[in-house]
């Protein structure tokens, strides 16, 4: 329950801020369409894009490796036990068929 008092809270203060940062805009007279059309402005976006991909792949590689190498395990694994099955199943039948 005070879990469910503390959500308003932050999406106000949040609220309130985006629109203090309206305001900041608008009485600077910023202009945004060329702020964002800038070179600079582009150059710092593929900057920090660059950095996000190489820190996202740095973590999911080896979480990527180590499930790779669990789900080929488990495949191996279960496709033994279809062999085996299959085996046993090849066997049932034929000498079911012989004793007929």
């Amino acid at each position: 329950m005070e879990e469910e008092k503390r959500r308003p809270r932050l999406q106000i203060r949040l609220g309130g801020l985006v629109i203090l940062i309206i305001i900041g805009i608008v009485l600077f007279k910023v202009d945004l369409k060329d702020k964002i059309q800038s070179e600079q402005f582009q150059d710092n976006i593929a900057f920090v894009k660059e950095k996000a991909t190489d820190f996202w792949d740095k973590i999911t590689r080896p979480l990527r490796e180590k499930i790779s190498d669990e789900v080929e395990e488990y495949t191996e694994e279960q496709l033994e036990k279809m062999q085996e099955n299959f085996k046993e199943n090849i066997l049932k039948l034929k000498d079911t068929e012989e004793e007929e």
